[in-house]
């Protein structure tokens, strides 16, 4: 039973090591929020260019405001 719990720490530890980011840093994981919802925005509107719509739709309104 120790030797799994090990184990699952030890590959844990590995994919947090190989991400690149100290995830402890609220700055740091703000920052990356606030990317990825930037680039959802964008993705948002182009999505709405290519199909022609005058004005942007209001999809993202409630959840990330």
């Amino acid at each position: 039973m120790m030797r799994k719990f090990v184990l699952v720490l030890v590959l844990v530890c590995c994919c947090f090591s190989l991400s690149g980011c100290y995830f402890y840093d609220e700055a740091h994981n703000r920052r990356h929020t606030k990317i990825i919802l930037r680039d959802f925005r964008a993705l948002h509107e182009d999505i709405d260019w290519l199909l022609g719509l005058d004005e942007p739709t209001r999809v993202d309104e409630g959840y990330f405001r």
